[in-house]
């Protein structure tokens, strides 16, 4: 498929429509517009399905920001309704110009020098009131840690991320470096679901950047978690008491970050970058890989026009700047997260261009 012309590629996507051949989901027959970091992007083709609202609820790179544009690399991240979060810890998450930003060069972040710190309740999916109607949630971020989180004694349990649908005792979802956990203190007293994550598939090396990926719909009784694509654990369940039931609150991020309860990963270090929230698993991403069942690096395309044959996206590379050589693909998943396994070869009909090296620039070992 590495080989295959875009120009054949979106003629064998119309003939086959043409001639009455179902598709499962998305297709993309063509791209226009241009590939640099921050341009419009045009993409068409079928079956991309309806989007109420074309962006995410959050896509936070942490230099999109505006209102961190005035902070020093090292300040505390500012908090409250005219931020990008309501809440932090006692000791809040810093920003921080990073040599080991993704893209390759210097980039800001949210940064941890240990501790328990994180950032809380996403002013852009709600803040403290997500709406009552809000039964889905789909949450993706990058992070890169010191030292790997897994270790730990006193079975310690330390979360990435918590949703919450309501109080203390309301809904609670933990994903955490060993399990991902739901409850319900008002479910009638019973334990938590859980699920244990598979270590088989994501070894937690140390200062690599992962992809941290969950979707929940409360509606089918679905939590499910990847890294890198890769599905980490996936907890179904059908008693109403727990996801099904009547939440008093919308889901909500009530934490992401580092979260630990003890043991000896209470100083862990991290970076977080690329938050992105919504309601729905609709979205387009770029990926260096021809397949999306392979798609390790994927960076999300934040889109301003969306219908179901034509998107509008403003371009985010990312880290996706392969050499001359390689190719970069394009893939569209709708809100039943089907999406086209065969990614649309998108150099071969716009200029991807390398690396951006503005003068000065100081390359990360």
């Amino acid at each position: 498929m590495q080989s295959l012309r875009a120009r054949d590629f979106s003629l064998l996507v119309l003939l086959l429509l043409s001639a009455g051949v179902a598709f499962a989901g998305p297709a993309v027959t063509s791209a226009g517009g241009s590939a640099e970091n921050g341009s419009v992007l045009v993409i068409r083709g079928s079956a991309f399905g309806a989007k109420e609202r074309p962006g995410p609820l959050v896509f936070d790179s942490v230099e999109n920001v505006a209102a961190y544009s005035a902070r020093l690399s090292g300040s505390p991240v500012p908090v409250g309704d005219q931020y990008s979060f309501m809440r932090t810890t006692a000791e809040p998450v810093l920003l921080m110009d990073s040599p080991r930003h993704r893209a390759g060069l210097r980039g800001r972040t949210y940064s941890s020098p240990g501790g328990n710190r994180w950032l809380g309740n996403p002013v852009g999916s709600g803040g403290f009131e997500a709406p009552v109607s809000r039964r889905e949630l789909y949450v993706s971020w990058w992070m890169r840690f010191d030292e790997t989180p897994f270790e730990m004694v006193n079975n310690a349990s330390h979360k990435f991320i918590r949703l919450r649908a309501g109080g203390e005792s309301d809904l609670r979802v933990s994903w955490t470096q060993k399990h991902l956990t739901v409850s319900n203190g008002n479910a009638g007293g019973e334990s938590a679901l859980v699920r244990w994550i598979n270590r088989d598939v994501w070894s937690g090396a140390p200062s690599a950047w992962y992809r941290h990926e969950l979707w929940i719909s409360a509606s089918e009784g679905l939590v499910q978690t990847w890294v890198n694509g890769v599905l980490l654990a996936e907890l179904r369940s059908d008693d109403p008491r727990y996801l099904r039931r009547d939440h008093p609150e919308g889901i909500e991020v009530a934490l992401i970050g580092w979260n630990p309860s003890g043991g000896t990963k209470t100083m862990l270090a991290y970076e977080m970058d690329d938050i992105v929230i919504d309601d729905t698993r609709a979205k387009v991403m770029l990926s260096d890989s021809p397949a999306w069942s392979r798609a390790g690096v994927v960076e999300y395309q934040p889109a301003f026009h969306w219908s179901d044959t034509e998107i509008r996206v403003k371009v985010n590379r990312g880290e996706l700047y392969p050499p001359a050589d390689r190719q970069l693909y394009l893939y569209v998943m709708d809100r039943d997260g089907r999406v086209n396994e065969a990614g649309f070869p998108l150099c071969e009909l716009i200029q991807c261009g390398p690396r951006p090296r503005p003068p000065g620039a100081v390359k990360a070992d």
